[in-house]
């Protein structure tokens, strides 16, 4: 999957990556930022927007407090 920045964050790299992947453990992880997402096609963009919706709306949903000035990272 195609990450991109808009021009406004003065980025001119993309980042490629999967959506789902595995961590060094072989846990599964997502990654995914709806706001930078280039989808390859209209087959791909309408699978990303029915994901965002099934995130946006799910029940499982788990909030993490993170303190202030603080990034969580694994």
């Amino acid at each position: 999957m195609r990450f991109a920045a808009p021009p406004s964050k003065n980025v001119s790299k993309d980042v490629f990556h999967p959506v789902f992947d595995v961590d060094q453990q072989g846990r599964p992880v997502m990654r995914y930022i709806d706001q930078f997402v280039q989808p390859k096609d209209f087959e791909e963009g309408v699978w990303l927007s029915e994901l965002s919706d099934a995130i946006e709306t799910s029940k499982g949903i788990l909030s993490v407090p993170v303190p202030v000035w603080q990034i969580p990272v694994d």
